[in-house]
């Protein structure tokens, strides 16, 4: 068993400084004016989906052929977007490796469109109808005349035809117009908070719920003007979040909010005679960190489609396990066939917090710090500092001890200074010590040793007080009862309102004048709507049709 700084990288993450956030309920005050929306660069997957979609309209499955295998090969250079505590479409950094790899992107394909046979416009006569249809569609906006006359010279200052409409894609494909969400509105008063446009609010959905451009559809219906009108805008919102391509970007905010891209590699420790022993007939590969991931986003996925309320998706135990490697976790050689309505899982598993991507570690042992502070910050939005500097000295810890006995004696000592914040911390992990370092279920631990001895055998102590409110002092045990708690808790509303309000506009709240719009999605969930009509609500609210300018910006 190893000694006592096995846990100390672990302890470190949790804030021991901090205590919970109490507020859990926004207030909505209607007179204030929404929060200023600055000007955003296109996250990693909306700027992929954008040079595909001018890929097809450029040149179609030709054009794809020849370029798109060196695109995707430039922009998996570009950084990926940073999600941590945040999310990934609040990272707005914009590098130099963004814009050489932006160029580079824009050069390719226009360099492809040059070889092609016809050309995308064939003859001079047709440039200024390329430049109206092609320019403003990749630009996302109808072009002005200065902007005509730009592009034109832009045409003319080569004499070969087709240079010319390589020198016009690749400078579309890397103005900021193709690489930013740019939104002036429709106001012609100056004043601070104006409307969008219909092909700014076309747009501004468009990446919401798809990731990519708007469509022909959506497209024409904001070029003649009807999507500004409420029924025509509020179908559009249903047919957006009902697309697959709606997918997609659900799933990266579920990865984001839930932190599913950080499970870890579950292969590595093969071979070692603890892991070994510890994990039986199971043998780990090097996919299966994914494939459990996948298995959370197919869980949630089937909550969206099924339209369950967000309180199911924490008590449920449906099974949507759908690949035999992962099925080996949950002890069932039962498959799910993605479509039909699941069944019920009798694995010992239930809902969301009891799937493997929550409980594996890599290891043999469990991770109950890990896990309380996920539930703490990423369920219930409770507050927590960083931890001290100073860890103290470390205690001498029995080898044969449970993971529970370990981390109470590195974390809980009365009076020390990591045990007030870890006293909230801990009993939501403890709650789910039902499942082991490889998410099956188990009322027994088993301790190894080194060489993979057996040292000791226990039963599972899942007790504790959960504290979802922070003087509540109930005693219970389980996942179930911690399933229930966090159903129950009007904090796991707000929670979720403020994130999903994060993913869609990239920023963190200002309860002071978005209390409104993250009310609208909270109530939505504590009256029992389900979660994915809470998800589209946010599309709905008058704020999403709008932009307010900073203090002393033009619009």
């Amino acid at each position: 068993m190893p000694g006592p700084r096995w846990l100390v990288g672990v302890v470190m993450l949790v804030a021991c400084g901090g205590g919970p956030n109490k507020d859990s309920v926004f207030e909505c005050d209607v007179s204030t004016a929404p929060s200023p929306t600055p000007m955003r660069r296109l996250s990693h997957d909306q700027y992929r989906q954008t040079v595909h979609h001018a890929i097809e309209r450029l040149g179609g499955s030709v054009l794809r052929e020849r370029v798109g295998e060196r695109v995707d090969a430039l922009i998996d250079r570009i950084p990926d977007d940073f999600a941590d505590e945040t999310l990934s479409r609040e990272d707005q950094v914009i590098s130099q490796t963004h814009a050489e790899q932006w160029y580079l992107v824009a050069e390719t394909v226009a360099d492809g469109v040059r070889t092609l046979d016809p050309l995308p416009c064939d003859d001079p006569l047709c440039v200024p109808e390329f430049i109206e249809t092609q320019g403003s569609r990749l630009l996302r906006h109808p072009l002005n005349d200065e902007e005509r006359t730009f592009f034109g010279s832009i045409y003319d200052a080569v004499p070969d035809h087709a240079d010319g409409i390589r020198d016009l894609v690749l400078v579309w494909l890397s103005h900021p117009m193709f690489v930013m969400q740019v939104e002036h509105g429709a106001s012609e008063d100056g004043s601070d908070t104006t409307a969008l446009t219909g092909p700014e609010l076309a747009s501004r959905l468009s990446y919401h719920a798809w990731n990519a451009p708007p469509d022909d559809a959506l497209w024409t219906k904001a070029l003649d003007g009807s999507l500004l009108d409420e029924a025509v805008y509020v179908a559009e919102v249903e047919r957006l979040f009902d697309d697959g391509r709606s997918r997609g970007p659900r799933e990266r905010f579920f990865r984001d909010w839930l932190q599913l891209d950080t499970v870890p590699r579950l292969d590595l420790q093969v071979g070692q005679p603890r892991f070994d022993a510890f994990r039986g007939d199971v043998t780990p590969t090097a996919e299966l960190s994914e494939l459990v991931r996948d298995d959370t986003l197919n869980l949630l996925e089937w909550h969206i489609r099924n339209r369950s309320p967000l309180d199911d998706v924490f008590t449920a135990a449906v099974h949507t396990v759908t690949e035999p490697e992962v099925g080996a976790l949950y002890g069932t050689n039962q498959l799910w066939d993605g479509h039909s309505d699941p069944e019920t899982l009798t694995t010992g598993h239930g809902g969301l917090l009891t799937r493997p991507a929550f409980h594996v570690a890599g290891t043999a042992s469990t991770r109950p710090i890990r896990k309380g502070v996920l539930i703490r910050r990423r369920i219930l939005c409770d507050s927590l500092g960083d931890p001290p500097a100073d860890l103290g000295p470390e205690p001498e810890i029995d080898p044969a001890a449970t993971q529970r006995q370990r981390t109470e004696q590195l974390t809980e000592i009365e009076g020390s200074i990591c045990a007030g914040c870890h006293t909230f911390v801990n009993p939501l992990g403890y709650a789910t010590e039902r499942f082991d370092g490889l998410g099956r279920a188990r009322t027994q631990e088993t301790v190894w040793g080194l060489e993979g001895e057996r040292l000791a055998t226990s039963p599972v102590d899942d007790e504790g007080m959960l504290r979802i409110e922070a003087t509540d002092e109930t005693v219970t045990a389980g996942h179930e009862a911690l399933a229930e708690a966090l159903a129950d808790s009007a904090k796991t509303d707000a929670c979720l309102a403020r994130f999903w309000f994060r993913h869609t506009w990239g920023r963190h709240e200002d309860e002071a004048v978005d209390g409104c719009v993250l009310q609208g999605v909270e109530q939505r969930l504590q009256q029992g709507e389900s979660l994915d009509e809470a998800l589209r609500a946010i599309a709905l609210d008058p704020t999403f049709r709008q932009r307010r300018f900073d203090e002393g910006e033009t619009p």
